[in-house]
């Protein structure tokens, strides 16, 4: 790098001079909407290519994104469960018909599947449809049942 010193440095700053310097460009909400817009499969139907050749986001992708831009702090306590509410397992739950029963209780559509009792890392979702027609016993746990 010191070799290069002499030459490189004032060919760099001679590069600024001429094309100006890099600023790091920032987008606020509404114009990252307006891009996911120009990147659509929608969008790029417009220009002249084939229908086969896109390769944009889908209508519902972009939706998706632009909703998840348009969320408020305010909103998203609507939407999400705080984790003072949340309900956790453990690995090592044994699923019989007690602890599904607990499941049924809480009500909630996907239950956070944490290392042991103590640790606050979630390691797995258990999705409580995926216990439709599970049959419980005594001795299989979650990590057993669910875990590969």
């Amino acid at each position: 790098m010191w070799l290069t010193c002499p030459i490189s440095w004032p060919i760099g700053k001679l590069l600024d001079k001429l094309m100006g310097e890099h600023e790091i460009q920032r987008f606020d909400n509404d114009q990252l909407k307006n891009l996911i817009l120009l990147h659509s499969k929608k969008a790029l139907e417009t220009l002249e290519h084939k229908p086969e050749d896109i390769e944009g986001l889908d209508n519902m992708q972009g939706r998706m994104i632009e909703g998840a831009l348009t969320l408020k702090d305010s909103d998203c306590s609507q939407i999400m469960t705080g984790m003072e509410k949340v309900t956790c397992l453990n690995l090592d739950t044994v699923l019989d018909k007690k602890t599904i029963t607990v499941i049924k209780k809480i009500g909630f559509s996907r239950i956070p599947i944490t290392y042991n009792a103590e640790s606050k890392l979630i390691v797995a979702i258990l999705l409580t449809k995926s216990l439709i027609g599970y049959e419980s016993s005594n001795e299989r746990t979650i990590r057993d049942s669910f875990i590969k």
